[in-house]
C-alpha cells in the first residue's frame, strides 16, 4: 500500500468521554481533521507536497469509513507502518462523522490507553490516511482515514484536552441512559367510548404493566446497591482521614468518587419515582378498561337473553318459565346458566301452546318486553293497562307488534269516543 500520509488537523479542542464500561474501557469522542491546508512534509510521512483539505474531502473520509473493511486501529504514539498493526490494538475508531469544518471521530479506548488518556496524559492526536489504496479485494476509491495514534507533539499542531471533571460528568449521562419511558395513549369519542383503532386491550396494558414492575424492580436494586457503595465509600474515606498523612492524597480522590455515585443514586432515585407513577396510572387504566369491557359483555349478554326470552314467547312458551327475568335479566341467567348455549337448549326445550294462550294462562308479570317496549311512557303504559281491564297487566302483549296492535286499539277507540 503506497502513499500513505500521516497527519493531524488543528486544534485545540475538548476530548468528550461518551461512555465508560465495567471494564475499565471508555468511548470518546474528539476532532481528527479539519478544514485548511496541510503542508505533508512536516508530518511522519514526509511528503514535500501541501493537501488542501475541504468540506468535501472530510465529507468523502466519513462516507468512505461505513464502507472501509479493516478496523481503523488507535494506539499511542509513535505512528505504525501498516504491517505493524496486525496485533491486539488498545483502540479502534468506531465510525467518523463530517461536522462543518472538522472530522468527528468516535474511539473506544481500553486497558492502558483508555487509563492514559482519561488521565490526561496525551494532548494530541495524529491520523493516517491515504488516497484510493489497492485493498487485497480490490481498489478502493477517495480518501480513507486507515488509522492514528495519540501524541503530544502532533505535526500540525493540534490538540485536544480533556475537560475538568469530565468523568464525573460522563459517569452521570452514562447512567441517565439507563432510565425508561413509556408513553400509552387511549384515544376517546366525545361520549367516552374507547376508539378501536388506537385502544389497547386489558392483555396489552397487563403486560406493560408487568414490564414496568420488573423494570422498577431493577432500578429499585440497582439504588439499593449504589445506596450501599455509597455507604463504603463514605466509610473509606472516614479511615481515610484518620491518617494525616493519607488525607493528602487520598480524601480529595474518595470524595469527587462519593459526589460521582450519590449523583447517580439521585438520577436513580428519579427514575425510580417515575416508573412508580407511570405503574400507578396504568393500573388505573388497566382497571378502568376492565370496567368498561365487562359492562359491554353485560349489555350484549342482556340483549341475547332478551332477545331469546320474547322469541320463546313469541313461539308459545309459557311466561312463567321466566319468572323474575324481567328485574335483572343477566343477574336472573347467571344463576341459571354457565352459558348461552345451554340456555337456548334449555329454552328450545320447553313445550309450546299458542302466543297468547301461554302468556294469558300464566297469569304471570314476569314477561320480558323488548328494549323498545320498556322504553315507553308511563302514559303509554297506563293505556295498555286501561285496556287490560285496569289491572296495570301487560304481560299478554307477547311481542311488539301485539302491543302495537293493543295500544292502535286504544287510539281508536278515544278518536271514536271523541
Amino acid at each position: 500500500m503506497k502513499s500513505f500520509v500521516s497527519l493531524s488537523a488543528a486544534g485545540p479542542h475538548p476530548l468528550k468521554v461518551l461512555a465508560r464500561g465495567k471494564d475499565g474501557s471508555v468511548v470518546v469522542e474528539h476532532p481528527v481533521l479539519c478544514v485548511g491546508e496541510l503542508d505533508l512534509s512536516l508530518t511522519s510521512g514526509g511528503s514535500p507536497v501541501r493537501w488542501n483539505v475541504t468540506r468535501e474531502t472530510l465529507k468523502e473520509i466519513a462516507d468512505n469509513s461505513k464502507r472501509w473493511t479493516w478496523p481503523v486501529n488507535v494506539y499511542p504514539s509513535p505512528h505504525r507502518k501498516v504491517s505493524e498493526t496486525h496485533g491486539p490494538s488498545p483502540g479502534f475508531v468506531e465510525s467518523l462523522t463530517a461536522r462543518g469544518d472538522v472530522l468527528i471521530a468516535r474511539i473506544k479506548l481500553t486497558g492502558y490507553l483508555a487509563e492514559e488518556v482519561l488521565a490526561d496524559r496525551w494532548r494530541g492526536f495524529s491520523g493516517d490516511f491515504t488516497k484510493s489504496p489497492t485493498l487485497p479485494s480490490g481498489k478502493f476509491e477517495g480518501w480513507v482515514m486507515w488509522g492514528g495514534v495519540y501524541t503530544n507533539k502532533p505535526a500540525a499542531g493540534f490538540s485536544i484536552r480533556i475537560e475538568s471533571e469530565q468523568t464525573a460528568a460522563a459517569a452521570a449521562a452514562w447512567n441517565a441512559e439507563e432510565t425508561f419511558s413509556v408513553a400509552l395513549e387511549i384515544a376517546t369519542e366525545h361520549d367516552g367510548s374507547e376508539k378501536g383503532s388506537s385502544m389497547k386491550t386489558v392483555e396489552e396494558l397487563t403486560l406493560e404493566v408487568a414490564s414496568l414492575e420488573a423494570k422498577l424492580k431493577e432500578t429499585n436494586e440497582k439504588v439499593a446497591s449504589l445506596t450501599s457503595e455509597n455507604e463504603k465509600l463514605r466509610n473509606d474515606v472516614v479511615s481515610a482521614n484518620r491518617s494525616a498523612a493519607e488525607k493528602a492524597s487520598l480524601s480529595a480522590n474518595f470524595e469527587t468518587e462519593v459526589r460521582t455515585r450519590d449523583e447517580r443514586v439521585r438520577v436513580l432515585e428519579a427514575a425510580n419515582a417515575s416508573l412508580s407513577t407511570k405503574v400507578s396510572t396504568l393500573e388505573v387504566e388497566n382497571r378502568t378498561l376492565t370496567a368498561n369491557l365487562q359492562t359491554e359483555k353485560d349489555a350484549v349478554l342482556r340483549k341475547e337473553v332478551i332477545g331469546t326470552i320474547n322469541a320463546a314467547l313469541a313461539s308459545g312458551v309459557a311466561a312463567k318459565a321466566f319468572e323474575g327475568a324481567s328485574d335483572d335479566p343477566v343477574k336472573w341467567f347467571r344463576d341459571r346458566f354457565v352459558s348461552l348455549e345451554t340456555f337456548r337448549s334449555f329454552v328450545s326445550a320447553l313445550p309450546t301452546t299458542s302466543a297468547k294462550n301461554a302468556s294469558a294462562s300464566s297469569g304471570s308479570n314476569d314477561i320480558i318486553a323488548s328494549d323498545e317496549i320498556a322504553s315507553l311512557s308511563a302514559d303509554e303504559k297506563e293505556r295498555v293497562a286501561s285496556a287490560s281491564g285496569g289491572t296495570g297487566n301487560y304481560a299478554d302483549c307477547a311481542s311488539l307488534a301485539d302491543f302495537k296492535a293493543r295500544r292502535a286499539q286504544i287510539e281508536k277507540g278515544k278518536q271514536t269516543r271523541a
